[in-house]
Parts: C-alpha cells; sequence; structure tokens
C-alpha cells in the first residue's frame, strides 16, 4: 500500500507474552480461557469466554494475556477473527491458534495497531500469505513479519482517537440491530410459550419434519468455479456471502443430492463445532452442504420453514440442543438427538400471523441494517484513509 508514513515489520514493535501449561499447576483452579469461538467477528470482540479447571485444560491453552493485547486468529484470515482485549480479561489464558501482540508502547500505540489488523491491506497481505487449501493459516512468524505504516507514537494516538469515535458510532448501529433480534425472540416467546409451558401442541422435529438429515461426510473436491458448497461458517451472518464459499464440481453435487438436497423452504441448523445456528433458505440457487450443518425439511401444512427458524432462534431451543450436544475435541449434534428438540405447533393459521408480526419487526430492523451499512462503508473508508496518512 501508498503510505505516507515508513513500513515498519509488526516483529520489532511488540514484546514477547509469557506462556504457561495450565496442566502443570500444582493445584486444581479454574482459570478464564479465550479460544477462537470466544471472538465475534463482526464486533471484533470477546463476546463468550469459558471457565476451564486447569486439569482439564485445552492442550492450547497457554498464552497469558493482559489488558491492550491484541488477539489475531492464525486460521483462516480471510474471517478478521481479531479482538482488542480489555482490561477484564487481564490475566485470562488465550489459544495458541491465536497470535497475540503486546505493544512497545513507547513504539507503536495498542489501539492504533488494533485498528490496523482490522483494514483490508492487512487481511489481504495475510490471505496472500497463508498456506493450506482446505484450511488456510498463517503463522506468528508471518504476522510478526508483515509491516504496519508507522507514524510518530502522538500521531498514532490522535489517529486511534477519532477512529475509536468512529467505531463507537458504528457499534450503536450494531447494538440496535442486536436489540431487534431480542425483540423477535421476546415476542415469539410471548405469543407461543416455551415447550414445556405452551397452550399449543408441543411436538418432537420427527413428528413434523418429514426430512432431517445432514450433509456430505467427507470433505468434497473444491474448485475455483462450481456448485456452493456451505459449511457452519457460511451461515453465521444474516446473509449468505456467496463469493466467500466453498465451490464444487457439478458432479459431485448430484451425488451429494441423492442423500441430501436442499430446497426453498428448508431450515439448515448448525450440529458440528458451533451448535444450534439455524438458517432459512429463501433462495432458489442449488448448492449441497457439509456434515456440520442439518437439514430440516417441515411437514406441508403442519410446519412452515419461518416458523421454525424462529423457534431455533430462542433460548430454549439452544438449550434442549446442548444438552443432547456430545463434547469432545469439537462438539458435535447427533441427528437422532435433533430428532427429540421439542417446539409447541400451532396451527398454519396462527403461524401465519406470526410471520406477519415478524415482517413488522423485521421491517424496522432493515432500516436499521441500511443506516449500519451506510456507517460501515464510512468507518472502512476513513479506516483505509487513516493508514495512508489523510486524516
Amino acid at each position: 500500500m501508498k503510505s505516507a508514513y515508513p513500513l515498519v515489520p509488526i516483529g520489532e514493535l511488540v514484546n514477547s507474552v509469557r506462556k504457561w501449561n495450565p496442566c502443570e499447576s500444582t493445584t486444581n483452579q479454574l482459570f478464564t480461557y479465550i479460544d477462537i469461538s470466544s471472538i465475534n467477528r463482526e464486533t471484533k470482540q470477546i463476546e463468550e469466554t469459558v471457565e476451564v479447571w486447569t486439569h482439564k485444560a485445552p492442550s492450547r491453552a497457554r498464552q497469558i494475556v493482559k489488558g491492550g493485547d491484541i488477539l489475531i486468529s492464525t486460521v483462516r484470515p480471510n474471517l478478521n477473527a481479531v479482538a482488542y482485549i480489555d482490561n477484564q480479561f487481564n490475566g485470562a489464558t488465550a489459544s495458541t491458534g491465536f497470535t497475540t501482540l503486546r505493544t512497545k508502547p513507547q513504539k507503536l500505540d495498542s489501539r492504533y495497531l488494533y485498528y490496523w489488523v482490522r483494514t483490508s491491506y492487512f487481511v489481504k497481505d495475510m490471505v496472500r500469505r497463508s498456506t493450506g487449501a482446505s484450511y488456510p493459516a498463517v503463522s506468528d512468524s508471518i504476522i510478526k513479519e508483515s509491516t504496519i505504516p508507522l507514524p510518530p507514537i502522538e500521531e498514532q494516538r490522535r489517529i486511534a482517537a477519532i477512529l475509536d469515535k468512529a467505531d463507537a458510532v458504528r457499534r450503536k448501529r450494531q447494538e440496535a440491530i442486536r436489540l431487534t433480534e431480542e425483540l423477535l425472540r421476546s415476542a415469539f416467546i410471548e405469543m407461543f410459550g416455551i415447550p414445556d409451558h405452551s397452550s399449543y401442541p408441543v411436538k418432537t422435529f420427527a413428528e413434523v419434519c418429514e426430512l432431517i438429515t445432514d450433509g456430505a461426510h467427507f470433505t468434497p473436491t473444491y474448485v475455483d468455479q462450481g456448485v456452493p458448497f456451505l459449511r457452519v461458517t457460511d451461515i453465521q451472518t444474516k446473509s449468505i456471502d456467496w463469493k466467500n464459499t466453498k465451490y464444487i464440481p457439478l458432479n459431485e453435487h448430484k451425488e451429494l443430492i441423492k442423500r441430501c438436497h436442499p430446497r426453498k423452504g428448508d431450515v439448515l441448523y448448525s450440529k458440528n463445532g458451533t451448535i444450534g445456528i439455524p438458517k432459512l433458505i429463501d433462495w432458489d440457487e442449488e448448492f449441497s452442504i457439509f456434515v456440520s450443518l442439518a437439514l430440516l425439511r417441515p411437514k406441508p401444512n403442519v410446519l412452515l420453514g419461518e416458523y421454525l427458524e424462529s423457534f431455533l432462534k430462542t433460548p430454549f431451543a439452544l438449550r434442549q440442543a446442548l444438552s443432547h450436544t456430545k463434547t469432545g475435541t469439537v462438539s458435535n449434534l447427533h441427528l437422532v438427538e435433533i430428532r427429540k428438540v421439542k417446539l409447541p405447533i400451532p396451527s398454519i393459521e396462527v403461524q401465519q400471523e406470526w410471520l406477519e408480526r415478524k415482517f413488522k419487526i423485521a421491517k424496522q430492523q432493515s432500516k436499521l441494517i441500511e443506516s449500519f451499512t451506510q456507517t460501515n462503508n464510512l468507518f472502512n473508508s476513513l479506516l483505509q484513509r487513516a493508514f495512508r496518512g489523510e486524516l
């Protein structure tokens, strides 16, 4: 990139981070663990940590972090899973799946660095240097060898302060969208109750779905052009980014859909790794899915896909799913357990009433999303200008 500032390797501007092995602790105590799933890729914040006993610590739990550190996921750098460590996580332990950057304060401002690793310049550089076709990753050394535009420290702080204010506006828009999601969940529960206390008949998924299956149990051949192949990572955002999905050859897709053929009106549901993310198929284009996704096909005249998706977004649905989950290296929710999940089943007419109510809330949400998109675009433009030396 062209910048008014000199480009300096990040490794020259950071200190080393202390590591430990919790399993070697002489006492069995709880510690806070931050893994890749703890980071919300949209907000760039740590949202869900777990408390782990030292004697049962994951093998990757090694890096002791403190306020001001920057975490950068080394896997799938295109997803840009990065976060700034707030003081509340002082002393927490981070996975070795992160590169932890602790700045030398006299040379590099930590907030300035935080914004740099969120830029398209940094992301594109990491993607270009990553290795591994099916599981692209970078190393600590690659991240530290990459360069950052480096103005004087006072200028760094001025730039970071401007970006902090702009990011705060962006976050408020983002929070407003999140609150409408909460409103949808609350409205659903108010209208239908919970499975154990509902005025409507309660049935299992097995009773109201004509098909419950999952995707390919093997990794297919990935190609540059072909039929989209969806995984859990592809359904974690509100809309699917078709440009960043994997693609498989048409002949492999034709074989896969003999057993699992997704179609409009079905609902996808994450069952491996990240459990409990639903996605209504509201498009007509052909695609296939990986084993990490279940496919739920509602019975006609019994269950609407939109109603099923709404139910699956409630905490009661997630609680049922998690209670059946088998934990190990990767969490798994088996199809036989999905079939046992219970939900209230009102008449199709009442389900349609819910959709009308949902539409009104979704309309408000669409306006908020449009506002956020504009704010986000402005923020990203400001981000690029900041590191070119144009602020």
